[in-house]
């Protein structure tokens, strides 16, 4: 195992799960801008609720953090399933299949 201090290591999955993390805080960030400036002309695009995107970014920490210590193929099945059911996912089928299919791709 190396150490998560030393980036010049991380895997491809980890540079995917900071780059994620940053994303959902750049979008964070943007919408907090956003929000003072005001265009009549422009159709605004319903904006991401702040919850989501600051509980999107704690549970990429958490698998992070967790996937060493219970396995890749555990704490990946639940990172699937918690981010799917974040985003708006409520159909227990599509979860489960994409929980088997994500988990089996990465492995």
């Amino acid at each position: 195992m190396h150490n998560p201090a030393n980036l010049a290591q991380a895997s491809g999955r980890e540079w995917f799960l900071v780059g994620l993390a940053l994303a959902c805080a750049a979008k964070l960030l943007t919408d907090a801008g956003s929000a003072y400036m005001v265009d009549a002309d422009v159709t605004a695009r319903p904006t991401i609720s702040r919850t989501k995107l600051v509980t999107s970014i704690g549970l990429i920490l958490l698998y992070m953090i967790l996937a060493p210590f219970i396995g890749f193929a555990l704490a990946t099945a639940g990172f699937i399933a918690s981010f799917m059911w974040v985003s708006g996912s409520r159909s227990i089928p599509m979860i489960v299949g994409n929980v088997a299919v994500g988990t089996v791709l990465l492995l």
